[in-house]
């Protein structure tokens, strides 16, 4: 499947879920989504689940400090083609020391596809490709694909 991405709070369906896509790859993009989803969440309803990879060079703390009020669930993975990206160990250490609730994957697109398995109808996927349902779709995380899951949270 292709995914042609506008690049700012994309949203689209799949299987029953309302997916966000959104490339914020800097503080204050990060800050611009974050006070989206907060206008719009009177009418999204079930949990908010981010999708989350990003490149190694960006402020991922700043980023992720400023989503994390609307994230119920992370759910990390490499980009596996791109030198650049950040390993999914710093990004747990950070969402780790932020008392995030998330999950690691080998892949961004094993991320993908746990948090759809893990989500309702009432959930929310956000995809963030660098960093709902309702899903995030974060920075670079166009394609996603199961899942060799690493549980961080009860």
């Amino acid at each position: 499947t292709t995914l042609n991405l506008t690049g700012r709070y994309q949203t689209g369906t799949y299987r029953n879920r309302t997916i966000i896509f959104d490339v914020a790859h800097n503080p204050a993009a990060a800050e611009v989504l974050s006070n989206r989803l907060q206008l719009d969440q009177p009418s999204l309803y079930g949990n908010t689940m981010a999708v989350f990879a990003v490149m190694d060079d960006k402020d991922i703390l700043s980023i992720v400090s400023l989503l994390a009020n609307q994230m119920d669930q992370w759910f990390v993975g490499e980009l596996a083609m791109n030198e650049r990206a950040a390993r999914t160990s710093l990004l747990s250490n950070i969402l780790q020391d932020k008392d995030q609730c998330f999950y690691a994957f080998d892949t961004i697109e094993q991320a993908f596809d746990e948090a759809i398995n893990q989500s309702n109808e009432q959930s929310h996927t956000m995809s963030k490709e660098e960093a709902h349902p309702k899903m995030l779709f974060c920075q670079r995380c166009a394609t996603c694909a199961a899942s060799r899951l690493q549980k961080s949270c009860a």
